[in-house]
């Protein structure tokens, strides 16, 4: 149910672009997304990613975060018995579901999270003459 519900909050917040994975394998770190009344806001389960392992990349309006997570060494491995987590190369694409300030998101990795803000462009009133034939 969780998967599904994942799922559904990245088709209608924020949907999954097609064809953003590569033929090599790559894994989806769980993240939801939410809109607050001034940014939308992105949040990523990513934990033992260094900070300077993400790429965040904005094109087209499609926000795409990458990287790598490291398997550890692990000694005298005999037998694996379970195998649950997830490395390697990880990427997600996820495009934007609506006009933000692209000059001011903010990103923070923290107790294995990455956050990344993106506020939301104010609308403008725009006062607008029209012109007379007369």
């Amino acid at each position: 149910m969780n998967r599904r519900f994942q799922k559904l909050i990245s088709e209608v917040l924020f949907a999954e672009v097609p064809g953003s994975f590569s033929a090599e394998h790559v894994w989806l770190p769980p993240t939801d997304v939410f809109e607050c009344e001034h940014a939308y806001v992105l949040r990523m389960e990513v934990a033992g990613v260094r900070r300077e392992d993400f790429q965040i990349t904005l094109s087209d309006d499609i926000l795409t975060v990458s990287g790598s997570r490291p398997e550890p060494v692990t000694h005298n491995k005999l037998a694996l018995r379970r195998l649950e987590i997830n490395y390697g190369a990880f990427k997600r694409s996820l495009a934007l579901p609506g006009p933000i300030d692209a000059d001011a998101i903010e990103a923070k990795y923290e107790n294995g999270f990455l956050e990344i803000m993106l506020p939301k462009t104010l609308p403008r009133n725009l006062s607008i003459n029209v012109d007379s034939e007369e």
